[in-house]
């Protein structure tokens, strides 16, 4: 396992990771680390219910169809585009 310090943390955030941490039965660094890993366990969440709606998506729309060479120059212009707008 890893070691990894935290510095400047502002005081405010630290009393409020000290008093939950308190509250929870935990050090205030059991506290931090099971609060990063919920803030990675919910993005994965939302990660999945998002690819799940893709592929509900995919499957509703009906038998796959090729795309022609004009609509594949067309979504890599679209896609070339919103690259440099950022």
């Amino acid at each position: 396992m890893r070691n990894y310090t935290l510095k400047n943390i502002p005081e405010p955030l630290y009393e409020m990771a000290a008093q939950s941490a308190k509250t929870n039965f935990r050090s205030v660094n059991q506290e931090l680390l099971w609060r990063v890993q919920q803030s990675f366990d919910l993005e994965e969440a939302a990660l999945s219910g998002l690819h799940q709606n893709w592929i509900n998506q995919a499957l509703n729309s009906g038998p796959a169809k090729p795309a022609s060479l004009a609509q594949w120059k067309k979504v890599l212009k679209q896609g070339l585009a919103k690259g440099r707008r950022g």
